[in-house]
């Protein structure tokens, strides 16, 4: 009697290819729960091609102009730093032009050393000089002329952060500060970037102004993109917003910013509820603008790219047939744009974006209501998605053909890929589709190569089994097709 293969073995055999699909499929979802740096950098490079393909379209009648210090203004008024004097006349001159905000990009930490007490000091102590001394003493002081304009202007400065005890008796007024709401005994210093003492404006400009605002444009990815922008900072365990969003809030009236602090956040999904740890800022309000920050006080850069209508040069501010339309009604930021004082940052559209324009695009984005969102539910939905595709295609590889699960892979991965350049276009929500897609195509390639090797190997063994009583031919025949073998 012949000892051939039985056909009972298919199906401890499937169950080993279950077996090792299962085990893929828990690989990969561990593997995405750990979420490390290499798929962070996977899913930041797919994101930042969405925005590429599709750049935020910038609005010529956006609010929002950058008036830059440039080489223009440099040869109009020369070196910077300039005398507090001229950003005097140019901060009355935009409040006369009718700015809703004027925002200097600009820490005015030290006193004016073009002024005349600092030139008095640098004069020699000899007698001859006094009288020049006498004369310098009754010119006014620059520093006081710029604190009167910012007075009497719309005004916001910047300051930034350090834990540089040098800076200990540094203070830095919380009536720019921001409301907190919720849980406000949360330990802020947990979620918020920030530093312990403030790198400031002199106390009297920051008396003057209307507002105060953090300049960092957020720290960039491993890969040295930026892609968050930070609109609340911390100064020890205060909390202030950024200089983009104190502009805001002075151009819309003063009202004071408001973040709420949750622990927790409740999420319905396709009619199920469930709780995501938060553990930071769940909401931010400016004016009437509710802000979609991460728990970290962070805005996702919609990216436009670099835009030349968006700038004006200083220099031509002060010439009296100057057009007052791209400063009427809008927030004017002021920063430089000078190779040598430019301060440069790479965006996911371009290496080399200036941090003042960082800030006028988060207005943009804001005043345009065009936001980029990674929902909290994201990282559970993509989970989801993955676990589906596992499932599916463990199930297409154990009872149906190859081709029926490659068909079903293909069309899984073009509608998880469709689906998020439809969320993105339509919604600016951001949903990762490589990732689920990569783990399913490994999934299933591991399966099917499983499958081929077990097949290779039934198919060698009846062969040797054959051989021994049929021609190589015939064989070879029932190896190709044992369904044809009868007793």
């Amino acid at each position: 009697m012949l000892d051939f293969p039985r056909l009972e073995g298919k199906r401890m055999k499937r169950g080993w290819d279950l077996a090792v699909g299962a085990a893929i499929l828990i690989g990969a979802l561990a593997l995405r729960a750990a979420d490390p740096l290499p798929l962070q950098q996977l899913r930041n490079l797919t994101f930042d091609t969405y925005q590429r393909l599709e750049p935020r379209a910038y609005d010529p009648a956006s609010p929002v102009t950058i008036a830059a210090i440039d080489e223009k203004a440099l040869a109009r008024f020369g070196q910077w730093p300039w005398s507090r004097a001229i950003l005097a006349r140019i901060t009355d001159r935009l409040t006369e032009l009718g700015a809703a905000a004027v925002a200097f990009d600009v820490i005015f930490a030290e006193p004016d050393r073009t002024s005349p007490m600092a030139i008095a000091a640098n004069l020699p102590q000899d007698a001859q000089y006094a009288p020049v001394r006498a004369q310098l003493a009754l010119l006014p002081d620059p520093d006081a002329e710029f604190a009167a304009a910012l007075a009497r202007a719309p005004s916001v400065l910047a300051f930034t952060y350090s834990n540089d005890p040098a800076l200990a008796h540094k203070k830095l007024d919380e009536k720019f500060g921001v409301t907190r709401l919720g849980d406000p005994e949360m330990d802020v210093a947990g979620f918020i970037q920030g530093g312990a003492y403030p790198i400031a404006p002199l106390p009297e400009l920051a008396a003057a102004a209307h507002g105060l605002g953090d300049v960092q444009v957020g720290l960039p990815d491993p890969d040295g993109i930026v892609r968050r922008v930070p609109l609340v900072t911390r100064i020890g365990d205060a909390v202030f917003p950024s200089l983009a969003a104190d502009a805001l809030r002075v151009a819309l009236g003063g009202q004071t910013a408001q973040v709420r602090m949750s622990r927790k956040r409740t999420v319905s999904l396709f009619g199920l509820s469930y709780e995501v740890w938060l553990q930071g800022i769940d909401k931010m309000r400016v004016g009437e603008a509710i802000i979609p920050v991460n728990a970290n006080g962070e805005l996702l850069l919609h990216d436009s790219g670099p835009v030349a209508q968006r700038y004006l040069s200083l220099a031509d501010v002060l010439d009296p047939s100057f057009d007052s339309f791209p400063i009427m009604g809008h927030i004017v930021l002021i920063g430089t744009t000078v190779e040598g004082l430019k301060d440069t940052h790479a965006t996911p559209l371009s290496p080399y974006a200036p941090g003042v324009e960082i800030h006028a695009q988060i207005l943009e984005q804001v005043l345009g209501n065009s936001y980029l969102d990674r929902p909290y539910y994201a990282d559970v939905l993509e989970l989801a998605a993955l676990a589906v595709f596992g499932l599916v295609l463990m199930g297409f590889l154990y009872r149906r053909s190859a081709i029926a699960g490659t068909a079903v892979l293909a069309a899984a991965v073009a509608v998880t890929v469709g689906g998020s350049w439809w969320a993105f276009a339509e919604k600016g929500y951001l949903f990762d589709p490589i990732y689920p897609g990569l783990a399913a195509i490994a999934m299933f390639g591991s399966g099917t190569l499983i499958n081929y090797l077990r097949v290779e190997r039934e198919k060698r063994n009846v062969r040797t089994a054959m051989a021994r009583y049929l021609s190589p031919i015939l064989a070879d025949q029932v190896s190709q097709n044992p369904e044809q073998l009868k007793l």
